[in-house]
């Protein structure tokens, strides 16, 4: 599986290129004017560079997990039959799968966590670290349900692609998003997440940690719908 996933050069070097990219797009182009934003019913005020950052990061992790895990699912589709026949076990196949898909998850999460702590003030840096890693779990467990539901990988790759921007980029952006306060946000995926991004840069008054419990309730209820699709099409 690995050497199928290292074989496809272009996807490998765009998942390692994709956070660098982004995150130095951000540096460069961001204005420093003062922005006021709402978070928390707390009016708060920053330069524009910090959020545009921190919006930044959240995605380039949010892109590179959804790629890699409906990546890798979808190429499962025709590498599985060879395997069982080869003789590796459920099992083993779904180790390799989770080691693969973290390997690259946690390089992603760290690279990012540690470019962000160098270019912007947080407050929380363990928070930060959580709430990246946790939006890491939660697109990859998009991308093996788009992989699933879908039979081409470029409308796949649209899909995934389309979700994580319109996603992190409009709906979940507390300056420019009219609808970031409105209650049905909370079922995005990066809503929660951001959330303890956000309180781990900025004091509201409210810790970080109390944002697990949504993303953890979040993250069992998109495993229960996978696995719910995954044996409907296994049974159909």
């Amino acid at each position: 599986m690995g050497k199928n996933f290292l074989r496809d050069k272009g996807v490998v070097i765009s998942l390692v290129a994709l956070p660098l990219l982004l995150m130095s797009v951000a540096k460069k182009s961001a204005p420093k004017d003062p922005i006021q934003f709402t978070l928390d019913s707390k009016m708060l005020v920053t330069d524009s560079e910090v959020m545009i950052l921190a919006l930044y990061a959240l995605t380039s992790v949010v892109l590179v997990a959804a790629v890699t895990s409906f990546f890798l699912a979808f190429n499962m589709k025709t590498l599985l039959p060879r395997l069982r026949i080869v003789g590796y076990t459920t099992g083993e196949i779904a180790g390799a799968f989770f080691i693969l898909a973290s390997l690259v998850n946690l390089i992603s999460v760290i690279f990012v966590w540690m470019y962000s702590l160098n270019a912007i003030d947080i407050r929380d840096p363990n928070g930060f670290l959580v709430s990246l890693s946790l939006v890491a779990i939660i697109m990859s467990i998009f991308g093996l349900l788009t992989a699933e539901l879908v039979s081409s990988r470029t409308l796949g790759l649209y899909v995934i692609l389309s979700l994580a921007i319109i996603d992190t980029a409009f709906m979940e952006n507390p300056v420019f998003s009219r609808r970031y306060n409105d209650d049905w946000i909370g079922f995005m995926p990066s809503h929660h997440s951001l959330t303890i991004l956000l309180r781990s840069i900025f004091d509201t008054g409210i810790n970080w940690s109390d944002g697990l419990i949504s993303v953890g309730i979040y993250i069992v209820i998109l495993f229960i719908s996978y696995f719910v699709i995954r044996s409907w099409r296994q049974s159909s």
